[in-house]
Order: C-alpha cells, then structure tokens, then sequence
C-alpha cells in the first residue's frame, strides 16, 4: 500500500469515523435535539416551520417538501433545525428556492419497534431530517429560485408526464423509478418481483446506470470532439443527471469515480481503484458519517469493492457472475432476507439490453416534450422490453428453487462465511487450472452457500409484535411458526409492513396455523392482507392452515378473509373446548369457547387456548372477558405467561382469574395514545399484586420470550434482556 497513501489516509479515517460512531462518545455528526421540544412532539403539538426548499416531489395526493436549514417555532419558542420534511395535500405554485412557512402538526420520524420493520428515525437522521410535519397551510416567503435545482425539477416532472402517456402504468411505474430515482408509483407486484429473483439493483440509481449512460455518450462525444471537452461535457451531464435523480449514495459514489477516472484519462494517467473507490467513500462520510450503517452505501460500495477484487484476481469470465453472486450473498441476506439463485441467470439475460432501456427512456421522455409522437416511438420498445422483464420474472418465481427465505443470518454465521469467502478467493489466486481445482472451489463455494442459509436447531420462541391498538403473536420454532391474530386500528396495513417483515426477519417458510381468535378488526384486518400477498405470490412463507373459534363457522363478520382462504384452498379449523393441536414438541389445548353461539358479543367468545412445551406454558385469551373469563376459570389455566386479554381493559383480568393463573409474566399488546386508556390502571394494579412481571408493546415494542436453561428470558426491542 506504499504506493497508495491516499488511499490508506482515506482508509484511516474511514475506521476512525466508524469507531468514533459505535464507541457512543459525543460527536459532530450525531446532533441531538433539545428533551423539551421531543417532549413537545412526541405529545403532540402544533407550531410554525419555515425553511428553504431543496426538493419538491409530487404525488397523487398532494406533495412532499423538503426543508433546508429549518426554524420551527413552538409556543413563541425558536429551535434551529437542519432539514425537515412537510406534506401538504394542496394543489401549490412552488419552486426549489423558495422559502416557506408552513403551519401544521409536528412528528418526528418513527423508530423501528419489530425485527425487519423500516426505521424512518434511521433512514431519516443519516439524512439531516429532524422533523416531518403535516401541513394545514403554507405560505411562500421569499420566491428566490435555485434555477439549476429548479430546472432539474420540472425536467423530471414533464418526463414523468411523458412515460405516462406513452407507457402502461406499470411500465411508467419502473422507468420513473429506474431513470428518474422516483419510486412513488412503483407497482408493489413488480418491487417484489424484482428483489424475490434478484434483479432489484436495476431499479435503484446506480453504478450501472452511471457507467451505461456515462461512458454510452462519452463515447460518442469523443468521436467528435477531444478527450478532454468529451469528459467535461460527460462530467457534467452526470452532475446534472445527479440533481435530476436526488442524489442518492450509489448514484454519488459511481459519478465520483466516473470523474476520477475521466480525469486521470486526461491528466495521461490510470485511476487507481482502490484510491478511487476510498475516496469517494469518505466524500460520502463527510456529508454524513452515519452513512456507515446505510444500506444502500454498503451494497453500492460493496458491490464496487468486490468487482475490484475478482478483476484484480482475474477470475474467468465464465465463473465471474458465480463469484459476484456469493460475493455479495451476505449482503443480500442481511438486507433482503432472501437469497435468489435464478438471479445469475437472470441477470445475464436483463443487462445487456439495459443500456438501450436507458437511452431510448432518457430521449424519449426529453423528446416527448416537444415531439409527442416521436417520444412515443422511442419508449415503445422500452415498454416492450420491460414487460419482458416482468415476464421473466413472473416465469421464474415458478420454480421451486429459484429462491429462498432465510432471515437474518446472526453475526457469527456472517463472519464465517467471511472467512470462508476469503479462504475460497486465496484459492482462486493461487491455483489457476486444473479439473480438481475446479472441482474443489465448486464444493467449497457450495459449503459456503449452505452456511450463510442453514439455521442450526433453535429452542421455541413466543413473540409479541407491536402492532399498535391491536393484536399479533408469533410461536416460532425453526422456520415454522403459528400465528395468532395480526391487525390494528391505529398502524396502517400492519400485516405488510410489520407482521410479514417480522417473518421474512425471522425466516419463517411455513405458518402452520393462523389462529383467529375473533373477528375484530384490530385482530384480523392485518390477516386479510397477508393472505391477500399469499394470493399474489408476494408472501415468502406457505400457509397451511386456518383456526377459528367453532362459533364462527356461519358468521358473516370474517366472510372477506375466509373467501380469500377457500380460493387459495387453504383449510380452515373451526376449534372449541377440548380440542388439542400440537406443534412440534409442543401442545396446544383449546380451553374456550364451547359450542354456544357468541355472534353478539364476540370478545367473550374469544379463542381461548394454553401452550405447553418443555419450560413454558402461556395462556392465550384474545380479548377474552365477562361471561367467557368466568368459563374459562373453571378449568386448569395454571400458566408462566399470560398474554393479557383485551389489551389491559379494566373489564378483564380479574382477580380470580389471576389467582387461578398465577403468572410470572404477563404481556399486553396496546398502542401509544390510544383512545381507549388501555391498558387501564386498574389492570395493572391487579396484575402488581398478582406477583406478575408486566410487559406493554407501547413501552418495550416488539417482547420475545425464549427458554434458556437460566429460566425464560424475556428480551425486549427496546434493548433490554431480562431472565425470569
């Protein structure tokens, strides 16, 4: 590296900023904001944001405008800011430039409270956005415009229109987010699509685009003009094309060594790529060290750093996809929770014609502004070929190893691969040919695969999710799993965006029962829309089964969802008292409901049942109360965890079915300001004096119970482990 110094200096500080982020000492870049003003927002208040506009995006219904060096202005308080975000429902005149006052409800962006949930609060802080506020009024107060910014802006916007008209809506839907980083009408069908087989790369700005489109007009300028005004004219094509796209980390990282290299050509010099690589790491870090931990900066740059190495390794063009492919397999399984195998091919059959999908969808959303007709010639067969794509993809998914579920891999199991990984290269550099070496790299790379997706045996798991006002726990054992209710009435589509990210998290294949335990829409309306992605392919896990209190086998009130399981011919249980169902090693016994009929009061009909296994027994009661409670303590309902009926109401939980329960543990699922009190003091009251630890998915977020030879260990999201 003697011959690299600034690429070790780039290095360096690269690992001190990474240090410094994790070591938890105060630094420049991890700004907090003041306790009173969290306080203030988190309860919910109402005050004056004013800023300066650095980017405008348009929706369907309304718009999103991003703030730059922020002022918000509560109860005559001022707190300067950096960025923000409004949303504004109204039709506005605006421009990049502008400055605004906005008046509104102030939030901040929410942390992740489940495994595999998104966490805006991250997403956002590497991004300088503080705030986000939802937008009653807002008033220009300064129409200066940053017309470079501007002119990008509406660039952006009138060739949206023109893949509109001159495309199906699906097709507009992947050629706004492939060419113009506008992912708002993304079809959900295709997204899944495209990350289930392993193609999602191309829909994100990235390197590829930057070097297709790049070099693609570097090229033809250089046949008319020098080196020299051929890679300042491509140099700031790109630049532009950045403004054009919003600057994302892939897209910064690929402009930049794309300059580097130009410059080198012209300067009669090679780029060094590793030097060049580094260095565009720490442009990145300076604008925001916590970049660190972005997904999208670790896929870019892990992608280049690999390409780097297999072609330093000289590694055949035969076997390069294979070795990309492993590569970056970690980094797909952290991410995306799934592996695709279909994605080697997939990819050699989709990137060639990627260069020609970019450059007739650039000139034809250009030309199709002046020349409608013309535009509509050049982007047919771009929409040609992305139906093709999507039919490819649609074949694929068809196969019945063309990809696989398997979670999060742990930490341990990465830094082996890791080593693996390391071991299989040193092999590809210093044994070169020959049948057997051959034959031992492909059985080593084999190994290496099963180890990233094999999950060595697990004890059994009871989690509760926190799906605000509502309902969802999880049994897990291996990649098996019983699912026992899943809806809100505060969270919205709770089963796609925290029930089944929690599954694909946990690499969970098989459901072996949804158990529904009545039909309230806060225990069910997040059911429908699993099993509506069951119907569309976009759920990764198989269901097996459906089980509901035998009361509700003419009931109208869940017609929609068992519709959907009879066209799927998914089973379904109609499950009362005395009934025993087992799940590996455990056993589940329905204690209530009976056969009487509970259409008129539901919560009291409530699927009761108690789980047994090897150190554990938990009572599940729904929103179990009145005339239902007093059946169920009747029987043996001795338990160590009880999951609290009705969300802690104060009409159950009684103090005889805690003295008959005796609980260690108790549980309650309840969302943060929730209109109901829950859970209501009373309860908790009874449940202190019961001897009972108490657990509430508003305070801890997602609560996992697993058995450890210590006793059960109760492990919060929040961070906090706790035996029992």
């Amino acid at each position: 590296m003697r011959k690299r110094p600034l690429c070790v200096l780039c290095c360096c500080f690269i690992l001190m900023t990474v240090l410094l982020t994790v070591s938890g000492l105060p630094v420049p870049w991890q700004k907090k904001m003041p306790s009173e003003l969290s306080q203030m927002i988190i309860k919910g208040t109402e005050g004056r944001l004013y800023g300066q506009l650095y980017r405008i995006q348009k929706n369907s219904t309304g718009c999103t405008l991003y703030l730059k060096n922020s002022i918000l202005v509560v109860r005559s308080n001022q707190y300067s800011l950096q960025n923000s975000t409004i949303s504004y429902d109204k039709p506005i005149n605006i421009c990049v430039g502008n400055s605004v006052c906005a008046l509104g409800k102030v939030s901040l962006p929410k942390k992740a409270t489940n495994q595999g949930q998104f966490d805006a609060f991250a997403y956002y802080r590497i991004r300088h956005v503080d705030i986000q506020m939802n937008a009653s009024h807002v008033t220009v107060t300064d129409h200066t415009v940053s017309w470079l910014p501007e002119l990008a802006r509406r660039l952006r916007e009138n060739m949206a229109e023109q893949f509109d008209r001159a495309l199906s809506e699906r097709e507009s839907g992947i050629m706004k987010t492939m060419l113009l980083g506008d992912k708002s009408d993304l079809d959900d069908e295709v997204r899944w699509l495209y990350q289930k087989n392993g193609i999602s790369h191309i829909l994100a700005i990235s390197g590829i685009h930057i070097s297709l489109l790049g070099m693609g007009l570097y090229r033809l300028l250089r046949k008319v003009m020098g080196i020299s005004k051929a890679s300042a004219l491509s140099c700031g094509f790109l630049l532009f094309y950045l403004l054009l796209t919003g600057f994302s980390v892939s897209a910064q990282r690929a402009v930049f060594m794309f300059w580097l290299r130009r410059g080198a050509e012209c300067a009669g010099r090679t780029c060094d790529e590793p030097t060049a690589l580094s260095l565009s790491a720490l442009v990145v870090l300076c604008e925001n060290p916590l970049y660190i931990f972005d997904s999208s900066f670790l896929l870019s740059f892990g992608a280049a750093f690999f390409l780097w190495v297999l072609k330093l390794l000289k590694v055949e063009k035969r076997t390069f996809s294979l070795y990309f492919w492993l590569c970056m397999l970690p980094f797909t399984a952290c991410f995306y929770y799934e592996v695709s195998f279909v994605g080697i091919l997939l990819n050699i059959l989709i990137l060639p014609p990627l260069g020609a999908i970019l450059f007739l969808g650039l000139a034809g959303g250009v030309t199709g502004m002046t020349a409608p007709l013309a535009g509509k010639v050049l982007l047919y067969p771009v929409g040609l070929l992305l139906r093709l794509y999507t039919k490819l993809c649609q074949l694929m998914k068809y196969l019945p190893c063309g990809s696989l579920l398997v979670g999060r891999p742990p930490n341990w199991q990465l830094l082996l691969y890791g080593m693996g990984l390391s071991g299989l290269l040193y092999l590809q550099c210093k044994y070169k040919k020959g049948r057997w070496v051959a034959l031992s790299r492909g059985v080593f790379g084999g190994m290496l695969v099963l180890l990233l997706i094999l999950r060595l045996p697990s004890s059994l798991t009871v989690t509760m999710l926190d799906v605000g006002q509502g309902d969802c726990l999880v049994i897990q054992k291996g990649s098996s799993a019983v699912l026992v209710d899943g809806g809100s009435t505060t969270v919205s589509k709770a089963g796609q965006y925290r029930i089944v990210p929690f599954l694909r998290y946990r690499g969970i294949r098989k459901i072996s029962s949804i158990i529904l335990t009545h039909p309230d829409a806060d225990h069910m309306n997040g059911l429908s829309e699993i099993l509506k992605m069951s119907e569309t392919g976009e759920l990764s896990s198989r269901i097996e089964g459906i089980t509901v209190p035998y009361w509700m086998r003419n009931s109208q009130a869940w017609e929609e969802l068992r519709n959907i399981a009879d066209q799927q011919n998914i089973p379904v249980t109609y499950a009362k008292k005395g009934d025993e169902f087992t799940f590996g090693l455990s056993a589940i016994y329905v204690l209530h409901p009976d056969t009487e009929d509970y259409e008129e009061n539901a919560n009291a009909g409530s699927l009761t049942f108690l789980l047994k296994t090897e150190g554990l027994s938990m009572l599940f009661t729904g929103d179990l109360e009145g005339e239902g409670e007093t059946q169920i303590c009747r029987e043996n309902i001795r338990c160590d965890v009880l999951k609290v009926a009705h969300h802690g109401s104060a009409y159950s939980t009684s103090e005889e079915l805690l003295k008959k329960a005796r609980p260690s543990v108790a549980l309650i699922s309840s969302g943060a300001g929730n209109s109901y009190g829950h859970p209501h003091k009373e309860t908790v009251e009874r449940l202190k004096q019961a001897g009972s630890v108490l657990f509430n998915t508003m305070e801890s977020g997602q609560i996992t119970l697993e058995i450890k030879k210590e006793g059960i260990l109760v492990h919060e999201y929040s961070g906090k482990d706790n035996f029992l």
